[in-house]
């Protein structure tokens, strides 16, 4: 994982928070060398998980209802998204969740919605 990589995940955290829109995790995924033991949540999840608040309609007017969401972070050193990620996204899509994608563009990143 880049620098690059690193920084971004941590300035989309801040700023999901900072915008109130809900809470995000880090979630890093993979295998420990020796013992052969995978962490994260699944193969192809997203590098942040979490939730964003949603208002919902009439009878819950005001009332702030979390979903899951998903961010996956694509810097330019690792633009591209593996199969097992467009996997992860679809489903947390087909869920109910959110997913989005954020790139890094310049010293920020924008942020895609996955749909």
């Amino acid at each position: 994982m880049s620098n690059t990589h690193s920084k971004i995940i941590k300035q989309v955290q801040i700023d999901w928070t900072a915008d109130h829109r809900g809470r995000l995790f880090q979630n890093p995924t993979g295998y420990a060398n020796k013992e052969h033991v995978h962490y994260g949540l699944h193969k192809g999840s997203s590098d942040t998980i979490g939730f964003e608040y949603l208002i919902i309609t009439e009878e819950m007017i005001g009332k702030k209802i979390p979903i899951f969401s998903s961010i996956e972070v694509k810097s330019k050193a690792y633009p591209k998204l593996s199969k097992d990620q467009i996997v992860w996204l679809n489903m947390i899509v087909k869920c109910g969740g959110r997913a989005y994608i954020a790139r890094e563009h310049e010293d920020r990143y924008i942020l895609e919605v996955w749909e």
